[in-house]
């Protein structure tokens, strides 16, 4: 084979798969929680969109592309996940084209197929949140900050500011990548301190000066969201991430993303209900391998050269935004395993790759074997976990309760949905073309449809029993005498018994087929109201 035409025929061949990856089973689960919210969000018009989005945790970016590819594609569950099939594979695409870029074709072919293959990168491929656009953006950002440091030319300056406030409007982790432009710049300074024994203020000082104005202007087009993001900035919005860190030591932050990275490596607890399994004993296995390819990436080269700063560069685009949220969530809980350092990945993949194409200069190695024995662990790896992710039973509980609401309750009939039940029934109504009217207990939960923190609204009884009178009230001036109210419980019981304190004045209906399902229904005593 042509040498030539080896790489691309290559990444070809990990694209393919990819996409195959990641199209199996992309209806397979129903839309989760967030999902159905983003879908909710985006699926009105551009005022209500942002009007939500003020009482939403995210930027809007994703919400807009969605808005528009919905316009074209429908609200179907595959239609809506599929901008993050694209999203994913744009990632691959672009994880290639930075290490053929940066570094060779080999190092571009293993950080292309770390990507297409990675269990993490699937299941956010096949999830419509703005999770894959996170790291695509990132990685744009990446390259275009190697290239002002080399270049400091305007044009890659104002590109690099452009994509970091994309960066920004997408998710607000954008804003831990910022440290890296500065920790970018004094590495490059030290490596010419190390080549020419003197460390070269003069290039710092200018590359530092064109940086802090790039990064001005990012933070000046992201200000009117800024201020947006400040009011959003409540306490209580970060407790669920707390609660899913509880027991994990700050310690091992970092390096559980790492492993999380890895395909087949060790995933967050709450990745369990996805039926994603993995194997003791590959996973030690995964560690040492690709621990091996991190110090083959961070040896030094044979001569010092730009190969050998890039890699440094590399290096800490995958270090420096984890170190800079974990020491953020010292202070305020933000670090997410699994999710938000997502955003980092496209560092691991590239120092994975620059790894790999080490190893083939090793004086005794054939240049083939380290990449075919690198391949084949990380296929084999991956499907240790595909596997019990392609073959667990379909999720569809939302679904089969939108499915009973829309046959049994009719359209002047008053449902309340409690907790976070919200969101993922809603959309499949609407799926459905229902209109019932649907209300959400606590009232709060309505303003943002993903997030309930029950210990939280437990401090605020008042808030919990206002609630609960007021949709009693509803119901008394809504509800006809012959009509029911529906509630479809939340497992919160501690506030959820404010609800049910109120609906003692009415009639509870005995269904074992609702009951079943979680859904209650009430009905005035004597068939009026009081």
């Amino acid at each position: 084979m042509d040498r030539k035409l080896g790489a691309p025929l290559l990444f070809t061949a990990i694209l393919i798969l990819g996409t195959l990856l990641r199209i199996a089973q992309l209806g397979h689960h129903e839309l989760g929680i967030d999902e159905a919210n983003s879908v909710i969000i985006a699926a009105g018009t551009l005022h209500e969109l942002f009007q939500r989005l003020i009482d939403d945790a995210n930027a809007p970016i994703y919400y807009l592309l969605l808005h528009f590819w919905m316009k074209a594609g429908g609200q179907g569950e595959v239609a809506v996940r599929a901008l993050s099939l694209i999203m994913g594979m744009g990632l691959v695409a672009l994880l290639y084209v930075a290490g053929r870029r940066l570094f060779n074709e080999r190092a571009a072919i293993v950080a292309s197929l770390f990507a297409a293959v990675g269990p993490m990168t699937i299941y956010y491929s096949q999830t419509a949140r703005m999770y894959m656009l996170l790291p695509v953006l990132s990685l744009a950002g990446f390259l275009s900050l190697v290239s002002t440091i080399e270049t400091n030319r305007a044009r890659s300056w104002i590109a690099y500011a452009l994509l970091m406030t994309a960066t920004l409007y997408t998710h607000n982790y954008g804003l831990f990548l910022f440290p890296l432009g500065w920790v970018a710049i004094a590495w490059r300074s030290s490596r010419s301190m190390n080549k020419n024994r003197s460390f070269d203020f003069r290039s710092a000082g200018r590359l530092g000066r064109s940086l802090a104005a790039a990064q001005a202007g990012a933070l000046l087009l992201y200000l009117p969201w800024f201020l947006v993001f400040l009011s959003q900035n409540e306490l209580e919005r970060y407790n669920w991430i707390s609660r899913y860190m509880t027991g994990i030591h700050p310690a091992f932050y970092v390096p559980m993303s790492l492993e999380a990275f890895i395909p087949g490596g060790a995933l967050p607890e709450y990745f369990d209900y996805l039926g994603f399994g993995t194997n003791g004993s590959v996973r030690i296995i995964l560690v040492i391998a690709c621990a091996v390819l991190a110090l083959s990436a961070a040896r030094p080269g044979q001569r010092p050269g730009r190969m050998t700063d890039r890699a440094g560069l590399a290096i800490l685009y995958l270090l420096v935004p984890l170190a800079v949220a974990w020491s953020v969530s010292l202070f305020k809980p933000v670090y997410l395993i699994g999710r938000y350092d997502f955003i980092a990945f496209p560092g691991f993949a590239l120092v994975m790759g620059i790894g790999a194409s080490n190893l083939v200069r090793v004086p005794g190695f054939d240049k083939r074997i380290p990449a075919l024995v690198y391949s084949t662990l990380i296929l084999l790896s991956s499907l240790t976990v595909l596997v019990p992710y392609y073959n667990g039973a379909p999720r569809r509980k939302a679904e089969i309760r939108a499915e009973y609401l829309s046959r049994f309750a009719g359209e002047r009939d008053m449902v309340i949905l409690t907790g976070l039940r919200r969101a993922a029934i809603e959309y499949y109504l609407i799926q459905k073309h229902s209109s019932l009217r649907l209300f959400s207990f606590p009232l709060s939960t309505e303003r943002h449809l993903g997030i309930f923190d029950a210990e939280t609204l437990l401090h605020r009884p008042e808030e919990l029993e206002r609630d609960g009178a007021a949709l009693l009230q509803t119901a008394r001036e809504t509800l006809p005498g012959d009509g029911t109210l529906w509630v479809v419980d939340y497992p919160a019981p501690d506030v959820n018994r404010r609800l049910y304190h109120h609906l003692q004045e009415m009639k509870q209906l005995i269904d074992p087929l609702g009951r079943e399902m979680g859904i209650l229904s009430f009905q005035w005593e004597g068939g009026e109201a009081k």
